[in-house]
């Protein structure tokens, strides 16, 4: 049975009634259904949520540790997109090369070398401070509002804080995320911001922070709310989205040294090209299995897009060898298994190399190299596309923006595309 599965089962239980806005469930009730409580009631996004969730408007809290509210709310907050005129470069600088964070990929490594370049002092607006928090909790008892659903009390519940720092008069706490939402769960920022709320007698800010692994924009939202009490009070304060230049820890390869290394022979078979637009979530995608998120419903609710989406990003780590399906749940190949016990570098460059192996990339930039301007033509990968694959009509044309996507991850990745001493560019 998938969560979504399980998920309709409840609904058309007697545990809920569609009539009340306000319903309760237990852990015990995903159990009985043979279902993990946490991988049931995890939906990060709007998207993320089961369809008959979305269907009739509701969304999760935590009231203990062991049971749920079911409300008929917006619980979710919109979070605004990067203009490309509000992105700021920033050079980063170290005392010293920091090589144990080299390699940082996930949410937490992310911080401590953005905290560590001075980045976090410049987007707090703080001369002196200092990481002090991060990591799971249990908190304190406290009540809260929610629209005008009246007043709910969340007891003993686990919150966690991606990082914390403390200023002289601040708390100031982060949510983290390593991919690019629409919108995201205000629980995540409210409860945190509720904890630590009066505890100290200093002020608290909350914020959003994500990372975009395409654009290479790391974007910071500050939030307050309105009303202390009231969850659905969220306001933005402020975003500031930054273009962070690290300096060299060591020569990185550059996309000609990888052309000779990575072996290619043209297939003559039509090409796929599933539409996997960000090429992080490929990456992580191996590792989300492995941890247990192994149906498209689950799969979902991890990367914040709604469940079709769970099909593309899997049919994208098929290609590679990584996944295979099998009765509608997603396993780890021999060669999944293995890319899944690499370090973060290493599991960078084997997606570099898999990435040139990929008829549609190559031939992209092969196409580049022969023009006098070195560009990479979205027209001409609209070409290439529509006279190696069976695809058609406005569907060629959406397949090339993903190819762009995946060559923008590339050139992130190396810092340029460089071919011996000529750059290609993104048209």
């Amino acid at each position: 049975m998938t969560r979504d599965q399980a998920w309709e089962q409840i609904i058309a239980s007697p545990l809920v009634d569609l009539s009340s806005a306000i319903n309760r469930l237990t852990s015990a009730d995903f159990k009985v259904l043979g279902q993990e409580p946490r991988l049931m009631t995890k939906f990060d996004a709007r998207g993320a949520r089961p369809q008959i969730l979305q269907k009739n408007g509701l969304f999760l809290l935590p009231e203990t540790n062991g049971s749920y509210l079911l409300l008929r709310e917006d619980g979710y907050c919109d979070l605004p997109a990067s203009k490309a005129s509000e992105i700021e470069d920033f050079e980063a600088q170290f005392p010293f090369p920091l090589v144990s964070l080299r390699d940082a990929t996930s949410e937490m490594s992310q911080l401590d070398r953005l905290f560590q370049c001075k980045l976090i002092e410049k987007v707090i607006g703080a001369g002196e401070i200092f990481a002090t928090i991060r990591g799971r909790r249990f908190a304190p008892h406290f009540d809260y509002h929610v629209g005008d659903l009246g007043q709910f009390s969340a007891r003993g519940i686990q919150y966690e804080v991606d990082q914390g720092y403390e200023t002289r008069d601040e708390i100031v706490l982060f949510e983290a995320k390593n991919t690019t939402p629409n919108n995201f769960l205000i629980r995540q920022i409210y409860f945190p911001y509720r904890v630590y709320l009066n505890r100290f007698g200093k002020r608290v800010r909350t914020f959003f922070f994500n990372y975009n692994a395409v654009s290479g924009v790391y974007s910071f939202h500050e939030y307050k709310f309105a009303e202390p009490l009231q969850y659905r009070s969220i306001e933005i304060c402020k975003s500031q989205h930054f273009r962070v230049h690290f300096p060299d820890l060591e020569k990185p390869k550059t996309l000609g040294d990888w052309l000779q290394k990575v072996p290619f022979s043209a297939s003559h078979m039509g090409w796929e090209i599933p539409q996997a637009d960000d090429f992080s979530k490929i990456i992580e995608f191996p590792l989300r299995v492995a941890a247990g998120y192994n149906d498209s419903g689950l799969i979902a609710s991890a990367f914040d897009f709604v469940e079709r989406q769970s099909s593309y990003y899997r049919r994208a780590c098929e290609q590679m060898g990584l996944v295979c399906g099998e009765n509608g749940r997603y396993l780890l190949t021999e060669a999944g298994k293995k890319y899944t016990e690499l370090s973060n570098a290493e599991r960078e460059e084997k997606m570099i190399a898999m990435l040139l192996q990929q008829p549609v990339v190559r031939h992209a930039i092969e196409g580049a190299m022969q023009i006098s301007s070195r560009e990479i033509i979205t027209a001409e990968i609209e070409k290439s596309i529509a006279q190696n694959s069976v695809l058609s009509g406005q569907t060629v044309h959406r397949r090339a923006q993903t190819v762009r996507c995946w060559l923008r991850w590339l050139e992130t990745a190396l810092g340029e595309l460089r071919v011996a001493d000529k750059i290609l560019r993104l048209q």
